[in-house]
């Protein structure tokens, strides 16, 4: 059976995350489809997920970068027109992305404690408190039929858009030591984020990344 306690104080750790993204989709690219289609904005909620690694660097602080990936597809009809045979017109949305950021992370109280010079004693939760900064990369893409309404021709294309924009983050988490070198933990974070829209959405204002993310995860600590 494993001890509980270890001969060193951990000073890295491992994790990898999985959860739900709750997307902010407060843009004009968001609304023009969400008018025009059968899109809602909880559809551009999808399953999130992320690596992390973080240093301790004090007693109670930690440096961490990670790297999150979401992606949702919504499948959609033109909410105003139909087809000449008077079947929809159809059409597909994706929108993904991958952040990435450089966090400071303060621990409400120190995570374990070292008893003489050869032992360190985990504490069984640990909560924190963070913000950090970094980039975000999108993708947003829209692919069927759609309406010229000018004309009232229904063309068939590929409509996308990609670029890379800044963020700004805070957080909270708790982590459980079910081991010494095992953890798990329940991470909440809120993410501002916003970037250029481009090629065939070149007309359209910044779309909004920004959103909610809960998750839970299992680390390892070095």
């Amino acid at each position: 059976m494993e001890s509980d306690f270890l001969f060193w104080t951990p000073r890295v750790t491992l994790a990898i995350h999985g959860g739900l993204y709750m997307a902010g989709a407060n843009s004009e690219v968001f609304e023009f489809t969400t008018e025009n289609l059968t899109v809602n904005p909880g559809d551009f909620d999808s399953p999130a997920f992320r690596g992390e690694l973080s240093v301790r660097v004090a007693d109670r602080f930690d440096v961490s970068v990670d790297a999150s990936w979401t992606s949702s597809e919504v499948r959609s009809e033109s909410r105003d027109f139909i087809g000449s045979d008077d079947l929809p017109i159809l059409q597909s949305t994706t929108f993904k992305q991958t952040p990435v950021s450089f966090n400071l992370k303060y621990f409400l109280q120190d995570r374990g404690r070292e008893v003489g010079n050869f032992a360190w004693i985990p504490r069984r939760f640990a909560a924190y408190v963070g913000a950090g900064a970094g980039i975000a990369q999108y993708e947003f893409e829209q692919i069927g039929e759609f309406v010229i309404e000018e004309t009232l021709e229904i063309v068939s294309g590929r409509l996308a858009s990609s670029s890379t924009g800044t963020l700004g983050q805070v957080l909270a988490g708790v982590e459980f030591a079910f081991a010494p070198r095992a953890i798990v933990v329940v991470d909440g974070r809120y993410r501002w984020a916003a970037a250029e829209m481009r090629n065939d959405w070149v007309a359209f204002d910044d779309i909004d990344l920004s959103g909610f993310s809960l998750s839970l995860g299992l680390g390892l600590r070095l």
